[in-house]
């Protein structure tokens, strides 16, 4: 039977980013539609890129609302912006991030997979096991303090929960549907 995604990735991916680098994907309207609120995320990734290289893929949404206020141009003197990019050199990118700041439901699944320090700018999450496991720190508190207060918890655990993931989602699936 088939593997967990990121596990069946993981083989290919590759190291494309030397050093200490923090992923970035945020893109959900409850934090770019926002003006105060996109901007003190903006301000607390500019402060993580004065500790290490911030990498950004930006989505559509993220890209707009940059554009719209004028301000991709500042930050892309702190921010590595990247076009979107597909799973397998995601994968390759989370597996050797330092931590990552994301509003993606799917990226806090795979950061706890692979053991990376995830921080999760939203209200709340649809995955509650990675905030129980460790692996990941809730902020709801979407100012600049709370996203630095929230990755310095995440680095301080090293993303390291009782992970449980373990690459047979779909063997147990399938096991139980046979049966």
């Amino acid at each position: 039977m088939g593997e967990d995604s990121p596990m069946r990735f993981l083989p290919k991916a590759v190291r494309e980013i030397e050093g200490e680098y923090t992923v970035v994907t945020i893109h959900r309207p409850e934090n770019t539609d926002n003006d105060d609120v996109l901007r003190n995320i903006m301000e607390a990734i500019v402060e993580i890129a004065a500790d290490r290289r911030v990498v950004w893929p930006l989505h559509p949404r993220t890209r707009a609302a940059l554009e719209t206020r004028h301000i991709k141009e500042t930050l892309a003197k702190h921010i590595d912006f990247r076009p979107p990019v597909g799973y397998c050199q995601m994968i390759g990118w989370l597996k050797y991030a330092t931590s990552v700041v994301t509003d993606s439901g799917g990226v806090q699944e795979e950061t706890s997979v692979l053991g990376v320090p995830c921080v999760t700018v939203r209200n709340n999450t649809e995955r509650p096991i990675t905030i129980r496991e460790g692996s990941n720190v809730l902020v709801a508190e979407k100012t600049v303090a709370g996203v630095l207060s929230a990755e310095e918890e995440a680095l301080a655990k090293k993303g390291k929960g009782q992970t449980i993931w373990d690459g047979k989602a779909g063997e147990r699936i399938a096991r139980l549907l046979l049966e």
